[in-house]
C-alpha cells in the first residue's frame, strides 16, 4: 500500500460485492463476512515493518475503517447481530481495531498489474488473490513460532500451527488452480478439490484464533521477526478469511463454465 504522502497519485478501488449469507448458516456466514472484509481491508502494518508507523498509511477518505461499523453497514439486514459480532470480533481480535483500504484496492495512477490481459474480471481477480496466498504461505513457512511454552493457550499454538506439509497442500492447490485459469483443459475436479482443501484449512485456522489474544500477538510478534515482515501478517483468522474469499471465487468461476 503506498504511504500517504502518495496518496495523490493512488486510486482507491470499491470494495468487492459482499457475499450473500442471508442463507447461510452462522458458522459460515461468520467466516464469510471476515472473509469479505479482510480481503477489502487491511491493517496498515502488514505489509510493511511495524516501524514505519500506522500514521503514514492511507485510510478510506483518510479515515480508518472500524470492522463492526462496516460489517453492519454491508450485512446488518441478511444477518443476525450475534454473527456480525462474532466476526468483527475475530478480525479485532489483540485490538486490531484500526483498518485500511487493501493492498489490491489502492493503485498507483500509473498502475500495470501484469495479470494476462485476456483473462476475464473473476479470473483476474482469482489471480489476484492466488498471488496474494503465495506471500503469506511464504511468510507462515519461515516464520514458525518457537516450540516448548507451558501455558495452555500457547500449547494449543504449538500444535495447531500449520505443518510445513499443509503449506506444501496449499502451494500444490494454487499451482493447481493457476494452471486451469492459464491453460484450460474443462477438466476442473482438480480445481474444485483445491477450493474445498483452502476452506478446510481455513476452518483450522479459524480454530487457532480463538486462542487468547495474548497468546497471539506474541507468536505473531515472534513469527514476524523470524520471517522479517509485519506482525499483523501472522494473525490466522486474516490467513482463514483470504483463503475462504479465493475458494469462494474459484466455485463461482467453476459454477459459470457450467460445472
Amino acid at each position: 500500500m503506498p504511504p500517504r504522502s502518495s496518496w495523490q497519485d493512488t486510486v482507491v478501488l470499491e470494495p468487492a460485492t459482499p457475499p450473500d449469507v442471508s442463507r447461510m448458516d452462522d458458522e459460515d456466514s461468520v467466516l464469510a463476512m471476515a472473509g469479505w472484509f479482510l480481503q477489502n481491508f487491511e491493517l496498515p502494518e502488514v505489509w510493511y515493518p511495524a516501524s514505519a508507523g500506522p500514521s503514514q498509511y492511507i485510510h478510506e477518505d483518510e479515515d480508518p475503517t472500524y470492522p463492526q461499523e462496516e460489517l453492519e453497514l454491508k450485512f446488518g439486514d441478511y444477518a443476525s447481530p450475534g454473527s456480525i459480532a462474532e466476526a468483527a470480533s475475530l478480525i479485532t481480535r489483540g485490538g486490531r481495531d484500526e483498518w485500511a483500504p487493501s493492498r489490491r484496492r489502492v493503485k498507483m495512477a500509473d498502475f500495470d498489474d501484469h495479470v494476462d490481459e485476456h483473462f476475464s474480471l473473476q479470473e483476474r481477480e482469482i489471480e489476484e488473490g492466488l498471488q496474494e496466498l503465495e506471500e503469506l504461505v511464504a511468510a507462515w513457512r519461515h516464520g514458525r513460532p518457537p516450540m516448548g511454552h507451558n501455558s495452555p493457550p500457547e500449547e494449543r499454538l504449538e500444535t495447531d500451527w500449520p505443518t510445513d506439509e499443509e503449506l506444501d497442500a496449499i502451494e500444490g492447490g494454487i499451482q493447481t488452480i493457476r494452471r486451469e485459469l492459464h491453460s484450460p483443459s474443462e477438466d476442473l475436479w482438480a480445481v474444485q478439490q483445491a477450493a474445498n482443501l483452502f476452506t478446510e484449512f481455513a476452518k483450522k485456522l479459524l480454530r487457532l484464533a480463538q486462542t487468547s489474544a495474548a497468546a497471539i500477538v506474541r507468536f505473531s510478534a515472534e513469527a514476524a521477526a523470524a520471517a522479517g515482515v509485519g506482525e499483523a501478517i501472522f494473525h490466522p483468522a486474516d490467513f482463514a478469511a483470504k483463503l475462504t474469499h479465493v475458494s469462494g471465487l474459484v466455485h463461482s468461476w467453476t459454477r459459470s463454465l457450467g460445472l
